[in-house]
């Protein structure tokens, strides 16, 4: 549905025409339109397994993959700080994930999670590689346009596979909980714009670090409707409350030393 939905700001084009760029520029966009709804995948698996903060907070570890790709294909160069803000953000990141009740044995959101966390590193470096070659609007249509693919396929796997109860309990959810879908997709839309945007005007390391101070919302807002849906916000109802804000204490020090390092 992710993907589907990613493709409306296509109908962009009835009112703003987008200027034609070149082939490989448009395959690359389309390919990491297609990543994003795998990664979109392992992303839900991973939060069906997991506490939303945990999840974000490990894809929050990218930076590290992204950094060393950027310095490679990007040529973008780092200060020591920053270096040591990196680190930081992935030690952190990853103990958020260690399961404390099975003996710090990694949990079974693990395999998910790293999948999600490289797919957004290849997804990330591609695009910011195709920004500076070509104008912004095109490019994010051609990247919309991937999304729309990578649905179609997913859609197309499921009923290949004919999980006929999957299916139907799909159908069932979308007509009860379409608001929501809809709801939450505009707000993926509105995310993944301003994401891209952000990528195409600046370092493409240091954006997707600013990304690792969600966890710091989710459990502030876990804790603020607590009180009201319990049952709802696994973040306060599984303790551990301290450690977790600890650790993202420790991602948001990270993040600080990131600021304006990147020469």
């Amino acid at each position: 549905m992710s993907g589907l939905f990613g493709g409306l700001p296509i109908l962009s084009l009835l009112l703003w025409p987008a200027a034609g760029i070149a082939f490989q520029y448009s395959a690359i966009s389309v390919i990491c339109g297609f990543l994003l709804t795998l990664f979109y995948y392992f992303y839900f698996v991973a939060l069906d397994k997991e506490s939303p903060s945990v999840v974000v907070a490990f894809i929050g570890s990218a930076p590290i993959l992204i950094g060393a790709l950027a310095y490679i294909f990007l040529g973008e160069r780092y200060t020591s700080l920053q270096i040591i803000g990196l680190g930081i953000i992935l030690v952190s990141s990853i103990l958020l994930v260690v399961n404390k009740s099975e003996k710090t044995h990694f949990s079974k959101s693990l395999v998910p999670l790293l999948g999600a966390a490289v797919i957004i590193c290849i997804i990330s470096v591609l695009l910011k590689y195709v920004y500076e070659r070509a104008p912004f609007y095109p490019v994010y249509l051609w990247f919309c346009a991937g999304m729309v693919l990578g649905g179609i396929y997913l859609w197309l796997v499921l009923y290949y596979s004919k999980q006929t109860k999957t299916t139907k309990s799909l159908k069932k959810s979308l007509r009860k909980y379409f608001l929501l879908f809809l709801i939450t997709e505009i707000l993926a839309i509105t995310a993944e714009f301003v994401m891209s945007l952000a990528i195409s005007r600046g370092p493409v390391t240091v954006i997707r670090s600013i990304e690792g101070i969600q966890p710091v919302y989710i459990l502030l807002i876990s804790l603020a409707l607590y009180p009201f849906y319990p049952k709802l916000f696994r973040e306060v109802s599984e303790g551990k409350m301290v450690l977790k804000f600890i650790l993202v204490s420790c991602i948001v020090g990270g993040l600080y030393l990131l600021k304006d390092t990147i020469r």
